[in-house]
């Protein structure tokens, strides 16, 4: 029980911190051409074993490939990992996630969508809010509430935004990047 506090609590310290790092004035993007489909494959192979574990079924629908963007591959690689760290998170076991990129006319648009609970109505526009959590599938206490602003804020450094979307069932949130 302490080990697992802990490893809690500094989770929790260095989400604050890379947010912070965020939100100073002299942060900065290192933007580069490169292949979002292959980064989205490289953050499912990093988390395999937790898929693994929960078997859930990973299904990539990648309209353009190979997808170009240009941005901070790093930084929006943070934030494919926070919205995939999510999913899992929040989807049953033996549940479906999709991933999915397509051009769109101003760009890429990528879009993590996951048929777990979906979020309520109330709490929708207060996801991005630091520290929120949604009690979606009975999961409160297993985040920090970070993971979504710090998504939020590294896709204002790059004049774009994150949303929530509309979905029937499940949930979806889509960015997009030049």
């Amino acid at each position: 029980l302490v080990a697992e506090e802990s490893n809690r609590l500094s989770h929790l310290v260095e989400e604050l911190l890379a947010l912070s790092r965020l939100e100073r004035d002299d942060a900065t993007l290192e933007k580069t051409n490169f292949d979002i489909n292959e980064m989205l494959r490289r953050a499912i192979i990093r988390r395999i074993s937790e898929l693994d574990r929960k078997n859930i079924e990973v299904e990539c629908d990648f309209r353009t490939d190979p997808c170009c963007a240009n941005a901070d591959e790093g930084r929006i690689e943070q934030v494919v990992i926070n919205l995939l760290d999510n999913a899992i998170r929040f989807t049953e076991d033996g549940g479906n996630i999709r991933l999915t990129t397509e051009e769109v006319e101003d760009g890429v648009a990528v879009t993590v969508w996951d048929d777990g609970a979906p979020i309520p109505q109330e709490d929708r526009e207060r996801v991005f809010d630091r520290f929120f959590t949604s009690d979606r599938a009975h999961t409160s206490g297993k985040g920090t509430g970070l993971g979504l602003s710090i998504c939020q804020q590294i896709m204002k450094m790059h004049g774009r935004a994150i949303r929530l979307l509309e979905t029937e069932e499940g949930t979806a949130f889509r960015f997009d990047l030049d």
